[in-house]
């Protein structure tokens, strides 16, 4: 499919998108959708919001709306500045969320086992379950890194003053 190929299918009532891959689908409505297998795609501006998201690999979501979405299994992906807040959010490897909005994010038990090497800058994190992070600043005060904490509860013992474990590896 290419660009056209995927509008016009979403405006013919298509909410399902899987394999595609090297395409252009910036600033595209794919809210309320079901989409998976994605390489190579650029996704800045879209709205992706209230979507089933898996399984993306090499996608830039710059300023993409994925709130109320379901989102797992991310690997190498760009998320600045992007909505993601009140999605269900697992498995994120090697993601970027510099600016990203993840307010009241609900990250269910032992999901961030598997968030490594994000940049937490300016990362709202209000209100959400956060439980573990890998290779991220040793030190998580809020001034360090600009990230909102309030709010934040997590299921880990000998938690730190914000609620954080910090693995490195």
């Amino acid at each position: 499919m290419n660009r056209q190929d995927v509008i016009d299918a979403y405006q013919a009532g298509q909410r399902t998108f899987q394999d595609l891959e090297d395409i252009d689908l910036t600033g595209v409505d794919l809210s309320y959708s079901n989409i998976t297998n994605l390489k190579n795609v650029l996704l800045e501006g879209a709205n992706l919001s209230h979507s089933n998201i898996a399984n993306l690999e090499s996608v830039l979501l710059e300023g993409a709306d994925l709130s109320y979405s379901k989102i797992t299994n991310l690997y190498h992906v760009y998320l600045q500045g992007a909505d993601l807040s009140y999605s269900k959010i697992t498995n994120l490897y090697y993601v970027y969320l510099q600016g990203a909005n993840l307010s009241h994010a609900e990250f269910e038990r032992g999901n961030f086992e598997y968030l490594e090497d994000v940049d937490l800058t300016g990362v709202d994190l209000s209100y959400s379950n956060i439980s573990e992070l890998k290779n991220v600043p040793k030190k998580l005060e809020p001034n360090d890194f600009g990230a909102n904490l309030s709010g934040s509860a997590n299921d880990v013992a000998n938690q730190s003053k914000h609620g954080l474990r910090v693995f490195e590896e």
